[in-house]
């Protein structure tokens, strides 16, 4: 059985000291809650969301990491690939712009 986690990320706000500006970003948030819900709809059975202030590089690191340890308990004869971005509950691959998207890909 696959076991299946996803996060999402929207940050309708800049750190200006980094990007030289707080120019706010208009919809990210939105889009971060739309893709929550197609991941609930299609049943994974965890989902997170990180917004704004929420979006701090340690708290995505951190989400990263445990998922990362949890799936490799449920996937240990598996291959963990690339960012992990999105974890897909079955083996796949997916290809982009002739590249691989970023995720977590199961090969067996």
């Amino acid at each position: 059985m696959s076991y299946s986690i996803s996060l999402h990320i929207g940050l309708n706000k800049i750190d200006k000291k980094h990007y030289g500006s707080d120019y706010p970003l208009a919809g990210c948030i939105n889009d971060a809650k739309d893709m929550l819900a197609i991941a609930k709809q299609k049943q994974y059975d965890e989902s997170y969301i990180l917004i704004d202030e929420a979006g701090t590089y340690d708290n995505i690191t951190g989400h990263l990491t445990a998922a990362a340890k949890k799936l490799k308990k449920e996937i240990s004869s598996l291959s963990l690939t690339r960012d992990m971005a999105l974890m897909y509950p079955t083996p796949i691959k997916m290809s982009w712009m002739g590249k691989m998207k970023p995720g977590v890909y199961m090969t067996g």
